[in-house]
């Protein structure tokens, strides 16, 4: 198995496609017959963010009594660990929108926040995230990182950049923040704007927080926007198999 048929391999496992439904790669018999590089197709999953995924797919194909042990185990083990991470930093995010709206600020959620309370994923700890990224209005943004700063978040690591503030870390929480005025660099503004895409965004009340989801043509463009310029993949010819699944 080299690198290309590793990487098709792993496009299989990923697609929400049954097993016996047709599909050009019949993956449990591949998997049955002892024909995959495992070493190989796990690091391509774990460069590409997708091992969590990669063992809910399998799963919900039933294919998981087909893996050798040891592969089976590591995968059941790592998605375990990313959901308890994934419902930590959604409790951290329920906090967060909580404080923001006690000072008048409805956020709108970007990126990893959007799987974390949205229906992105089947499941949040099917998504391996970092970073919280939420869009402000440019009038709620210093009311909004001064309630945050009263919660004890602190602005460390990274510098004000040209469309976030300076990132927040709390001593008690997983993740760091990045208030958004924009989603990108302004160089690329012609082609979506922050204030935009707040304006058109659909307004969520869920037990009793407030907070916004962009339209799904605003996610997408703001995905591709992010991950191909922001990110310079385009310039580097190069993706994250997580990222074209956030897209679709």
């Amino acid at each position: 198995m080299n690198r290309y048929e590793a990487l098709q391999f792993l496009g299989a496992c990923l697609s929400p496609a049954m097993p016996d439904t047709g599909t050009a790669m019949p993956i449990a018999d591949i998997i049955a017959g002892n024909k995959v590089d495992w070493p190989e197709v796990i690091a391509l999953a774990d460069n590409h963010y997708v091992l969590p995924l990669m063992h809910y797919m399998l799963q919900y194909k039933g294919l998981t009594d087909l893996l050798p042990k040891e592969v089976g185990d590591t995968l059941a083990e790592l998605y375990r660990l990313n959901q308890s991470r994934s419902t930590q930093l959604r409790e951290q995010l329920v906090e967060v929108i909580r404080q923001l709206n006690k000072v008048g600020v409805t956020p709108l959620l970007l990126k990893g926040a959007v799987a974390l309370m949205g229906d992105l994923y089947p499941d949040p700890g099917c998504r391996m995230m970092g970073d919280l990224d939420l869009l402000l209005p440019e009038h709620g943004l210093q009311v909004g990182e001064q309630a945050l700063k009263a919660i004890r978040y602190q602005p460390m690591g990274r510098p004000k950049q040209d469309h976030h503030l300076p990132c927040l870390e709390h001593p008690e929480r997983i993740g760091r923040l990045e208030l958004h005025w924009e989603i990108a660099r302004p160089r690329h503004a012609k082609l979506l704007r922050g204030a935009n895409m707040y304006e058109a965004s659909k307004h969520v009340e869920s037990d009793g927080l407030h907070y916004k989801m962009g339209t799904r043509n605003h996610m997408a463009m703001h995905n591709i926007i992010h991950h191909q310029f922001l990110d310079t993949r385009y310039r580097n010819r190069t993706f994250h198999l997580y990222q074209v699944y956030d897209l679709v």
